[in-house]
């Protein structure tokens, strides 16, 4: 345990947190942060607090909950039909980062068609 310890305290006398900017240390860095970004701008946050959020709104607790679990599954279950239908059938031009982009920006026209009617 000392040898161990000592060990320690001499890597990390050595770092610092600009070696996470830095070189393959750069990469990693940048798709954590992607990662990061992309579930809290997908909304995981509204959804994981959409049981409160719904009380709040005034359903009752039950109803609440279920809508909750409906939302998740619906999450799911678009999950798998996204990934099915950008890997299978289509293969665009541009590899990787095209089907990631077109993943990501997919759900956008829909929920815009769906939300316009309700602010009118």
């Amino acid at each position: 345990m000392i040898a161990t310890t000592e060990h320690e305290r001499a890597v990390n006398a050595e770092t610092s947190y600009r070696a996470c900017f830095q070189g393959t240390n750069l990469r990693r860095t940048m798709i954590v942060i992607g990662i990061y970004c992309v579930q809290t701008l997908n909304g995981n946050p509204l959804r994981g607090y959409s049981t409160y959020f719904l009380e709040q709104a005034g359903l009752p607790t039950t109803q609440a909950f279920n809508m909750t679990i409906a939302g998740f599954a619906v999450a799911i279950v678009g999950g798998f039909f996204s990934v099915s239908f950008h890997t299978f059938p289509m293969h665009p031009p541009g590899g990787w980062l095209t089907k990631m982009v077109s993943g990501f920006s997919s759900p956008y026209p829909a929920v815009g068609r769906s939300m316009s009617g309700a602010w009118s």
